[in-house]
């Protein structure tokens, strides 16, 4: 889905021949747990991809800290023992150090500066291009749980992600593209979401968002080119598709299909026209909501699961 990107270093001669490949790595997720909120997420292990390490002092160091006072004693005695070596071994060192110097002196004047040439063409002959491949996580998985809302997210993410492979004046919450909260109990989407300048595309299906004015921070989403919110009681609201796309200019596909062109001109043009409240300008200031029967049908079904819970 996202393409790897590469880039060569130029600080210097031997980083010019190291070539980079920064590319996404597995999706962060973490389906059914059952949590109400994003900050429990903090103490539990993903189901897939790598989440930020916390350093912790293993028992091993907290003894070696312990017992560091009594090994000093050692090693103090072993290096007097050391040094009363070296003394003795000295003299016939220094000896056999000068010879070695001087042999090496006589070989370098006897080589000549062509020689010297050629070593250097080969071994610029025999460097390769190094390849490195730098990782970061670029997408989040939460669906299946029973989360009521996204706030704070940018905070929790801060504390998930990964530290990053490479430098970069982004952070690395700032780098994720992909978020998927499907299937929880949202009824909003919080503004914390806006904090993701680069998210592309967003899961919200299978949630119990009913009022339009609900989601209406995702047209603060400057990068958003793909969301989904079927399955919310929201689209049954009459002209729900052209209000979502009126509001998200670059979307490219809303639940699973593509922003035609004819849509883009009914918007464009004339406007959606379905019961909403309009300025003069044509910027919308109330929208319509949904219907009582589909109102009643949906109170209804929470007051039968609210049955069969007090039942078990």
């Amino acid at each position: 889905m996202f393409q790897k990107t590469n880039s060569t270093i130029s600080k210097n001669a031997e980083e010019k021949e190291t070539l980079c490949y920064i590319e996404a790595d597995k999706p962060l997720v973490y389906n059914f747990f059952d949590v109400t909120s994003l900050s429990q997420l903090t103490d539990k292990e993903p189901t897939s991809g790598k989440r930020k390490v916390n350093k912790k002092k293993d028992s091993s160091e907290e003894k070696g800290e312990k017992g560091e006072g009594a090994d000093k004693k050692n090693i103090e005695e072993d290096e007097l023992k050391l040094k009363k070596l070296k003394n003795e071994s000295n003299e016939q060192y220094e000896g056999n150090l000068r010879d070695e110097i001087n042999d090496n002196k006589n070989k370098k004047f006897d080589m000549t500066k062509n020689q010297q040439r050629n070593k250097e063409d080969k071994n610029k002959e025999e460097k390769k291009i190094k390849l490195k491949f730098k990782k970061y996580t670029n997408a989040f998985n939460v669906s299946n749980n029973k989360l009521t809302s996204l706030n704070g997210i940018y905070e929790v993410l801060t504390e998930l992600l990964p530290e990053l492979t490479f430098k970069s004046k982004l952070g690395k919450v700032e780098l994720l593209q992909w978020i998927d909260v499907s299937r929880n109990k949202l009824t909003d989407i919080s503004a914390d979401i806006t904090r993701l300048p680069y998210l592309k595309i967003l899961y919200v299906h299978g949630n119990n968002i009913q009022e339009i004015e609900k989601v209406t921070n995702l047209a603060k989403c400057p990068s958003l080119t793909s969301l989904t919110l079927y399955g919310n009681p929201i689209d049954h609201i009459r002209g729900y598709r052209h209000f979502i796309i009126e509001m998200c200019q670059l979307l490219e596909k809303l639940d699973g299909a593509v922003v035609s062109e004819k849509e883009l001109d009914i918007i464009k043009f004339r406007g959606s026209r379905y019961g909403e409240v309009r300025d003069k300008k044509g910027v919308v200031r109330r929208y319509p909501k949904l219907p009582e029967e589909i109102i009643k049908t949906i109170q209804m079904a929470e007051q039968n699961n609210g049955d069969k819970k007090d039942e078990n």
